[in-house]
């Protein structure tokens, strides 16, 4: 997990919040379980990373992936209200390391994320990172 941290956080998080059950698991799912879980199951890579489609067949859903430049205008908001969360791709400070962040909701016009890093554990504004994403990820249930 060693790349993947704040990644694992948002999908435990994002599993939680879309009441998506881990195969196998009666327990919460916290970061930790989930880390357990999916390095039981192979998903990272020698290096740390989340291997997508290992991760799918782990979970049992789909992972849609795109790039920012994929998403169109108001797709954001429609996740949201069909209660799907996006983890998004973004820069720490608009600026710095690449970093991964779960929308949360929105408010007055601006999107609300969940950081890991945030130690206060609050809600953030997504202009903390330049109101700028890079690559959005969310679960969906599979179809049949």
């Amino acid at each position: 997990m060693a790349d993947s941290g704040c990644l694992t956080t948002c999908i435990a998080a994002e599993l939680q919040m879309q009441d998506i059950a881990v195969p196998d698991n009666e327990r919460a799912i916290t970061p930790g379980i989930l880390n357990e879980y999916l390095s039981e199951q192979g998903v990272y890579d020698a290096e740390g990373n989340i291997q997508w489609d290992a991760l799918e067949q782990a979970l049992g859903v789909d992972i849609i992936r795109q790039q920012a430049s994929e998403l169109s205008n108001g797709e954001l908001d429609t996740l949201l209200s069909e209660g799907a969360f996006p983890i998004v791709f973004v820069r720490v400070n608009g600026v710095g390391n690449f970093h991964f962040v779960l929308i949360t909701g929105s408010r007055d016009g601006e999107f609300l994320c969940m950081d890991p890093l945030n130690e206060k554990q609050v809600e953030v504004p997504l202009s903390r990172y330049g109101n700028r994403i890079y690559a959005v990820r969310y679960i969906a249930e599979k179809n049949g």
